[in-house]
C-alpha cells in the first residue's frame, strides 16, 4: 500500500521537530504519547476496516508499537479511529461520486479528462482507502460511445504529458506555455488546461 499524506500529524508525537534541533529526542508527554495512540490506531485499524482483520490481533499492533496503556483505552482508541476511518472512508466515495457528477456535465474530451487526471494523480492516495481508480467506460458510456472515449483517452494523456514539461511557475511564461498548450490540445477548456499545467509545476518543482 502506497504511504502518502496521512490524516494525522506525525511531528508532534514523535518529537521530530526537537530531534532535529536538539539531535536527541526529547521525554515523550503523557500528550504526547496519548496523541501517538491515536495515530497508530488510526493506521492500524484500516487492517479492519479494508480487508476484515482480527481487531485483537490489531489491538496487539498498537500496543506493541506504543506500550503501557491499560486494555479498555487500546479498545477505546480503535473504536475512535474505526469511527473515524469509516466516515472519512464515506467522504472519499462521497467525493468520487460528485467527480463522475461534474465530469458527466462535461463534453467527452473534459469529461474523461476529469476521471482520468484524479485517477494519475490522487486515486493512489492512502486517503482513498484502496478503491482504486475511477472506472471511465462504467461512469461515461450511457453518454458517449467507446471509440469517442477511447480517443479522449489518449488525447488526454498527451495533454497531461505535454503539461509536465511546465518546469517553474512565472506569470509571463505561464501565459506562453497556456497558449502553447491551448494551440496544441484544441478542445479543452480552461479548468482542464489549469490543471494540467499546475500538476506539471507540481511534479517539477
Amino acid at each position: 500500500m502506497k504511504m502518502g499524506w496521512l490524516p494525522f500529524t506525525f511531528t508532534k508525537h514523535l518529537g521530530f521537530k526537537k530531534r532535529l534541533m536538539y539531535g536527541k529526542r526529547s521525554a515523550e508527554t503523557d500528550e504526547d504519547r496519548a496523541s501517538r495512540l491515536s495515530s497508530v490506531s488510526q493506521f492500524h485499524v484500516r487492517e479492519v476496516v479494508l480487508n476484515n482483520a482480527d481487531r485483537q490481533a490489531v489491538l496487539l499492533k498498537v500496543r506493541a508499537k506504543v506500550p503501557g496503556f491499560p486494555t479498555e483505552r487500546y479498545e477505546q482508541a480503535l473504536d475512535e479511529a474505526e469511527n473515524w476511518v469509516r466516515a472519512d472512508l464515506e467522504r472519499s466515495r462521497q467525493r468520487r461520486a460528485e467527480l463522475v457528477r461534474a465530469a458527466r456535465k462535461e463534453d467527452v474530451l473534459n469529461a474523461v479528462f476529469v476521471l482520468r487526471y484524479f485517477n494519475h494523480r490522487y486515486s493512489g492516495r492512502v486517503t482513498e482507502y484502496d478503491l482504486g481508480q475511477v472506472n471511465i467506460y462504467e461512469s461515461l458510456r450511457d453518454l458517449y460511445d467507446q471509440a469517442d472515449i477511447d480517443a479522449a483517452v489518449v488525447r488526454v494523456d498527451a495533454l497531461i504529458r505535454d503539461a509536465a514539461r511546465s518546469v517553474e511557475y512565472d506569470p509571463e511564461a505561464g501565459k506562453a506555455r497556456w497558449q502553447e498548450l491551448m494551440h496544441s490540445h484544441p478542445g479543452f477548456n480552461n479548468r482542464s488546461l489549469h490543471k494540467a499545467m499546475e500538476w506539471g509545476y507540481f511534479s517539477n518543482r
